[in-house]
């Protein structure tokens, strides 16, 4: 499930960041960790995207929007309308 800071601005070709909080699964009378992990998305120019999503990871902490714009300059004009992508900060929070 994501949890959007600022639901307001997904929009095609907009950039926006929040929460994935996965499931970790459960087992009978036993409680799993929540974790939540910061993400951002740059969600492409026409939706849904028709390639789906790609899912990109550029280092070190506090990499969030300057990895997706890199990756906008190597996927070409022609694959940002195509995809959503993806990123993650590995920072706990």
């Amino acid at each position: 499930m994501f949890e959007w800071v600022k639901p307001e601005e997904i929009s095609p070709g907009a950039t926006t960041c929040g929460f994935l909080k996965p499931e970790l699964g459960s087992l009978a009378g036993e409680t799993f960790p929540i974790i939540r992990v910061y993400v951002c998305m740059r969600f492409a120019n026409i939706q849904p995207a028709a390639k789906g999503n790609i899912f990109v990871h550029c280092g070190g902490p506090g990499t969030m929007s300057s990895c997706i714009t890199s990756y906008n300059k190597k996927l070409g004009d022609e694959n940002i309308d195509k995809y959503n992508l993806l990123s993650i900060d590995q920072v706990s929070i």
